[in-house]
């Protein structure tokens, strides 16, 4: 069998975004009755209740009448029609390797269907109904469920049969319907089953229609004839006895290795939490040195303190350790949260290691509104014995730049780190140095790798280079860096480009006099503008992209915003390439990428805000789309999640300063953000909006903002 599987397709299972929706023809695929069939077994079954059963029963074979519109017709016998429908099918599945096979590809599924076959042969799946709106908001943190949009078959009454039941569920504001809405514009939906025979299918496929135009990634069908529809890529099968074989390609093709970006990256490991891009850990690929301090850390100190200038590997170096740790089974739980040099972070990231501690993922409105010291206390005591290691990495903002000290919610979760009895370790990373001598305190202040450890980084980087002239060209690295390990690792990938073309590298960095006192800002200057005059259009495309963007994404995600400006494979080869020049930033697992703090300041200093405006619209139209589904329901229930669409493209109005589109949108949620309690992210997009800058240096008091209040 020869099925084109769309590149998109394969990249949405290996990534995680995959969703498969199911209609009737998967549950008649392995067994179950068909509604004609069930539509004719209430005919016969309760005939003497139903007047003109068996003139209804001919015109369904005839198919002078659907199952639907006899349905509709006799609508008036709902409990002889929910009796049928119950015996038919309430009972327990049995055994579906077709159904198994698909948990290969998602643990994500919507169904039409009101029967258990997918609950019954994925039993880890959670059930959401669309009657269960507390299982629908938490839809968000779940990456396991069946979605029965439709009902499922043990609350029969509630079951969508009839056709004014249709037109209410698809009509109305309904929480299932919004959900369904912000699956489609963030996941990549694969339909399997779907006939447009079956009941409601056609009417389905046009409101789905209609809500995708312009939003999220295309999808997916797999048919024996094809559909003509904008938001469907058809993948063709000559009959259904051949769905199970395109499956296993599916499956098959998903575990292949990209041949445009490569995979050095494993699984990311299952004791380390995710919450978003951001709080994922980076990926090591090579390392070297750091013996001392990664021994330190092993020592039973409390609180750790990482500092040193931009580049010298202070991430690097907690992530690596984290890593080290996984293979202990002492730690319970292993957490990165990444500040990102802002201030007004604290609260959310606060609430999070709460959840963390707690093992919860739903009880985030518990402590939304309360202060810093009462979260901090909630923590602890959640956290108990349990011992852990967090990373609290990026805390610049938070660091008192007269006393060199921490300060508000860092300052008061370092104290009681220190002070408390617990079994965990904090790991804090920032470029000041601390003045802080105490027990159960230890700081780091990186310098640059030695001499030896830049020759043993050429060796493990594979540079094209002869293994006796290494030596040679790590010396002349070291000394024209001093062994700044961002700078080494940029220079040895040029290395993997061949000898002549790191013999012209070293030369032209090389050129004028350095000072000691200017080192990192001219040797940034020389090695990333020599690497920026090397790139090709499309490669400064991707690279000029991830310098705008405001949270760590997905390559799916960056694709998406950079769809107007390079097709799929221009895309994954140019950030091939920029990955391959160690310009990049790839998170653990392989999903998240972002660029290093001092490549995306290269890149944004190198041009005029009028030059950046064009790629800041990229990102700002990206969460506009998904704005635009919110904005039905917007309140004060959203989760933080949802209204950091708001703020981040607020965040990028103003980067791009359009001060007046910020504030409008400012406007648009002033009153549910803080209704919600989400005071510190308002307070961050205030101090943004009033001070014209993403990464405020000092925290400023921003009550009374222009028009608003947070009271």
């Amino acid at each position: 069998m020869t099925v084109d599987v769309p590149y998109e397709l394969k990249e949405s299972i290996k990534n995680g975004k995959l969703v498969i929706f199911t209609g009737a023809g998967i549950s008649m695929k392995e067994g179950l009755p068909s509604w004609k069939d069930i539509v004719l077994k209430v005919l016969s079954e309760k005939k003497g209740y139903i007047e003109k059963a068996s003139s209804y029963a001919s015109a369904l074979k005839d198919g002078i009448l659907s199952p639907l519109e006899v349905l509709d017709k006799i609508e008036g016998e709902k409990k002889h029609i929910f009796d049928v429908f119950e015996g038919a099918l309430s009972k327990k599945s049995g055994h579906s390797e077709f159904i198994r096979n698909l948990s290969r590809l998602t643990s994500r599924f919507i169904t039409t269907n009101f029967d258990s076959l997918i609950e019954d042969n994925i039993p880890r799946l959670r059930k959401i109904t669309k009657d269960s709106p507390h299982n629908l908001n938490k839809i968000d943190a779940e990456d396991s469920y069946v979605i029965k949009i439709h009902g499922d078959i043990q609350a029969v009454d509630n079951c969508v049969i009839f056709s004014s039941q249709y037109k209410s569920l698809y009509s109305d504001d309904s929480l299932a319907v919004f959900q369904i809405k912000k699956i489609f514009s963030q996941h990549t939906v694969l339909f399997l089953g779907f006939s447009f025979s079956d009941p409601y299918v056609r009417e389905l496929f046009d409101y789905i229609s209609g809500l995708q135009e312009g939003l999220g990634p295309k999808h997916h069908i797999i048919t024996t004839e094809k559909l003509d529809l904008a938001f469907l890529k058809n993948i063709v099968i000559q009959d259904y006895s051949q769905l199970d074989e395109c499956i296993e390609l599916l499956v098959n093709s998903s575990v292949e290795k990209s041949s445009e970006l490569g995979s050095k990256f494993c699984a990311r490991p299952a004791n380390i939490i995710k919450e978003d891009g951001s709080d994922i850990p980076p990926s090591i690929d090579e390392w070297v040195g750091r013996e001392e301090e990664i021994t330190t850390l092993g020592h039973p100190f409390k609180v750790y303190f990482i500092t040193g200038i931009g580049g010298q590997g202070k991430s690097v170096l907690a992530a690596y350790y984290l890593e080290r740790m996984k293979e202990s089974s002492h730690y319970k739980i292993l957490d990165w949260r990444d500040f990102k040099e802002e201030d007004h972070k604290f609260q959310n990231k606060i609430i999070s290691l709460i959840m963390v501690a707690k093992g919860e993922s739903d009880t985030e409105s518990e402590y939304v509104g309360l202060d810093d010291e009462a979260l901090i206390n909630i923590f602890f005591r959640s956290l108990g014995d349990t011992p852990a290691i967090f990373v609290l990495d990026n805390i610049d903002s938070y660091i008192d730049l007269e006393k060199f000290v921490p300060l508000h919610g860092i300052g008061l979760l370092y104290r009681q780190a220190i002070e408390r009895n617990h079994k965990s370790k904090f790991i804090f990373t920032c470029r000041p140095f601390v003045k802080i001598a105490e027990p159960n305190f230890f700081q780091f202040s990186l310098g640059g790798f030695e001499e030896k450890d830049v020759v043993s980084y050429f060796r493990i980087s594979n540079v094209n280079i002869k293994n006796k002239d290494i030596p040679e060209y790590a010396s002349k690295a070291f000394a024209l860096t001093q062994g700044h390990p961002l700078w080494i690792s940029l220079i040895a990938a040029q290395g993997k480009r061949g000898r002549r073309e790191l013999d012209d590298f070293l030369n032209s960095i090389s050129k004028g006099d350095i000072s000691n006192d200017s080192l990192s800002s001219i040797m940034s200057e020389k090695i990333l503008g020599k690497i920026w005059s090397s790139l090709n259009e499309k490669q400064r495309i991707v690279l000029r992209s991830l310098a705008e963007s405001v949270q760590s994404l997905t390559t799916d995600n960056y694709y998406e915003i950079v769809s107007s400006e390079l097709n799929y494979n221009q895309f994954t080869k140019a950030l091939g390439v920029v990955k391959n020049l160690g310009l990049t930033v790839w998170k653990a697992g392989g999903e998240y990428v972002e660029l290093h703090p001092l490549v995306k300041e290269f890149i944004k200093t190198k041009y005029p805000r009028s030059e950046r405006a064009k790629f800041i619209h990229l990102f700002i139209d990206y969460y506009g789309k998904v704005v635009l589904v919110l904005k039905e329901r917007l309140s004060s229930k959203l989760s933080f999640k949802d209204f950091c669409n708001w703020t981040n493209k607020i965040e990028l109005h103003s980067n791009a300063k359009e001060h007046q589109e910020a504030l409008l949108a400012m406007r648009e949620i002033h009153s549910a953000i803080k209704a919600a309690g989400y005071i510190e992210e308002y307070l961050r997009i205030a101090n943004i909006l009033e001070f014209g800058q993403t990464a405020s240096r000092r925290r400023h008091r921003c009550s009374g903002f222009l028009s608003f209040n947070i009271n």
